[in-house]
């Protein structure tokens, strides 16, 4: 969900349609913390809530995801509908550059800066 739909904090990632049961996100959140894919950081508008960041580390799985998602396409009985952020055919055109954008813009989006 932080790559293909930028939910940042806790209670958007409770309102994904898996409907993930609070101690199971908590679990996968330390999990991804602990190995650095991610990061927490108070939210600068909110002090109680928290945000979550891709690290390079996960923008580093971005490749990996993207196969899974091209795979479950071209094999799944059902119609997989990624993201409207995220288009599969525009890495069956373009590999490279799908993935230079969508790198380009998570490396924005959660490392502000450009790569």
């Amino acid at each position: 969900d932080m790559i293909f739909f930028n939910k940042r904090s806790y209670n958007e990632f409770l309102s994904s349609a898996e409907h993930i049961s609070t101690n199971i996100l908590a679990n996968r959140l330390n999990f991804l913390e602990k190995e650095k894919f991610i990061i927490k950081e108070k939210d600068r508008d909110h002090k109680q809530k928290m945000i979550y960041s891709l690290t390079e580390k996960g923008i580093g799985l971005v490749p990996l995801i993207i196969e899974i998602g091209l795979w479950s396409d071209q094999y799944a009985e059902e119609t997989l509908t990624v993201s409207e952020c995220v288009n599969l055919n525009d890495f069956k055109i373009d590999w490279s550059k799908a993935l230079s954008a969508l790198r380009q813009k998570l490396y924005h989006l959660h490392l502000q800066r450009s790569v």
